[in-house]
């Protein structure tokens, strides 16, 4: 009798040992608990907008989640949660002019997947003695045509938890910072050559419309250049010249102005959201005005000039 308790207390001693070991060894890559790490995540996670997909991007790391007893070692199952900015299901980045809608996904090494919901454990993963590679899925959930072109930072932190043991372990406040930038873009697109047929007796006038799109409907200027002119806006013939005006105007919001030639404009118009506008028809219209003063004592009966078009953003 006096043995067997000899032996259980020598058992129960090296149950305390096993239970006190739950920091990292020196030199450990996932410098966090012994039993459950995150190895290889690294801040900040910067991804560039893409108007051709939703998806943001990867951000890869490895997790190794186990328990031991005795001199055996085996994997312990673990779920993933995510706190920060969030609304509703999605988590939030923000910027000065605005926020951006993600969500999230986990997937570990075996191919298992989860969403990852704000402030919400995910499903249990299968765990590992060593560190496996894992992934979160970045996906953008605001239509990435609305937002302006800025940088949209989020600061979230990670936890996880072993599940199923009775010393389980968890992690917690592990930072992870995902960054998007959306690059200014600005594009003219729907121009052509225009024929106008003079009005002797009065106001000679055309118009042409077009698309200016820029990204998030940022607002943009225009400025107008005539290759014939320094300053004003000329139609050269052969032995003489026909002065002209460019007026352009938003068909949205209207704000005609007239341009002086090689300057930008005073006003300011906001482009489409959608390239080339798909969506929406074309934005912007031009208008070349000639008075009849002007050709009054014309020479010749054809007149050309290259008229070009620059658009910038605010």
């Amino acid at each position: 009798m006096l043995l067997r308790a000899n032996s259980t207390l020598l058992a129960l001693g090296l149950l305390c040992i096993w239970t006190s070991g739950t920091t990292a060894q020196p030199g450990d890559p996932c410098n966090t608990d012994t039993y459950l790490g995150v190895c290889g995540l690294t801040n900040p996670n910067v991804f560039t907008y893409d108007s051709q997909s939703p998806d943001v991007g990867q951000i890869p790391f490895s997790v190794r989640s186990y328990n031991q007893f005795f001199i055996w070692s085996f994997p312990v199952n673990y779920t993933v949660t995510v706190q920060g900015a969030a609304n509703g299901t999605n988590f939030l980045l923000s910027a000065p002019g605005g926020q951006a809608a993600i969500s999230m996904d986990f997937t570990d090494s075996n191919g298992a997947t989860s969403d990852l919901l704000p402030d919400t454990p995910s499903a249990a993963f299968q765990g590992s003695i060593n560190a496996e590679p894992v992934f979160i899925d970045v996906i953008l959930e605001t239509n990435g045509a609305t937002l302006l072109p800025d940088t949209y930072t989020g600061i979230f932190q990670l936890s996880l938890n072993q599940q199923g043991c009775l010393d389980c372990r968890s992690i917690s406040d592990i930072e992870l910072i995902i960054e998007l930038v959306v690059a200014p873009e600005i594009r003219i697109s729907g121009l052509s050559d225009m024929a106008i047929d003079a009005n002797l007796t009065g106001l000679t006038e055309a118009q042409q419309t077009f698309c200016v799109y820029s990204q998030g409907g940022a607002p943009f200027g225009i400025a107008a250049g005539s290759a014939n002119g320094n300053g004003s806006f000329l139609l050269t013939g052969n032995v003489d010249q026909i002065e002209y005006e460019t007026w352009m105007e938003s068909l949205s919001s209207g704000g005609p102005e007239q341009l002086t030639e090689g300057q930008p404009s005073a006003l300011s118009w906001s482009g489409s959201l959608w390239d080339e506008c798909t969506g929406s028809g074309e934005n912007m219209q031009i208008s070349i005005r000639i008075q009849q003063s002007a050709i009054t004592d014309a020479m010749e009966s054809s007149y050309t000039d290259t008229l070009t078009l620059t658009v910038e953003l605010d």
